[in-house]
């Protein structure tokens, strides 16, 4: 078990870079359920922080999505899909290590995404072909 990230965790600049700064602001000393509540709130902005705080805070903090993913509040928000696959994508070329450490909860969570693709109403005109693209990140990630 993982104990809460420090400062230092969510941001690796020591507060210099502005969008760790936000992160910072956001997720220092919540907890799992803490943290799990923003993406209730505003899923979209809150999980933008993901892709900027520190590879530690980011397998702690990435897991705490899952119960939104799964829930009905969830339904008809393909921005929130269109979201993750961006950060997973520009971590996996960045910083692959920080998906490594939370890569079954990473796994887990795009597998439901996959299995349950209607749920967020995703629009192939808008959002191009999110199917294909949710199964190659899973196959990456199975690979790695």
């Amino acid at each position: 078990m993982m104990s809460i990230p420090t400062k230092e965790d969510i941001s690796p600049s020591s507060e210099l870079d502005l969008d760790e700064r936000l992160a910072l602001k956001h997720f220092f000393g919540k907890n799992e359920s803490e943290a799990a509540i923003l993406f209730f709130d505003k899923p979209e902005y809150y999980a933008d922080d993901l892709m900027w705080m520190g590879r530690k805070a980011f397998a702690f903090y990435f897991p705490t999505l899952e119960p939104y993913i799964i829930s009905e509040e969830s339904e008809g928000n393909a921005d929130i899909i269109n979201t993750l696959l961006g950060i997973l994508n520009s971590r996996l070329k960045g910083d692959p290590s920080s998906i490594q450490d939370c890569r079954n909860s990473v796994l887990r969570i795009l597998t439901y995404i996959s299995e349950n693709l209607e749920k967020f109403q995703i629009d192939s005109c808008v959002n191009g072909d999110v199917s294909g693209e949710l199964s190659d990140l899973i196959k990456k990630l199975r690979i790695a």
